[in-house]
């Protein structure tokens, strides 16, 4: 089985999650849709749950995959499909979340 690392002077991206684990306090690591779909293999999850925190803005952007059949077109896309999916109606704000694009949602 053939692994995609790609290293640039910015960024770590990686086609397997399991190179990813020794280093999970790096935020400069990418997965790649191979990693996410192992992952997704292993694990059999059926949402996915963004967090990101900008230090420079204070604001949080938290959002979760809704349990529906567009959930499912998500998780697909992230893991196997290059179709787009409809987003609307996809995610759910959390309560931690004050950013503006996910009022967009």
């Amino acid at each position: 089985e053939g692994r995609l690392i790609i290293i640039d002077k910015f960024r770590d991206y990686r086609d397997s999650y399991r190179e990813m684990l020794p280093n999970y306090n790096s935020n400069n690591q990418f997965l790649l849709r191979n990693g996410f779909n192992q992952l997704k293999n292993d694990m059999g999850f059926t949402q996915i749950r963004f967090y990101c925190f900008k230090n420079e803005t204070g604001r949080v952007f938290h959002i979760m995959t809704n349990k529906n059949t567009t959930r499912a077109d998500v998780v697909k896309y992230f893991t196997e499909s290059d179709t787009m999916p409809r987003a609307c109606g996809s995610f759910t704000r959390l309560p931690d979340d004050n950013s503006s694009l996910a009022q967009k949602l």
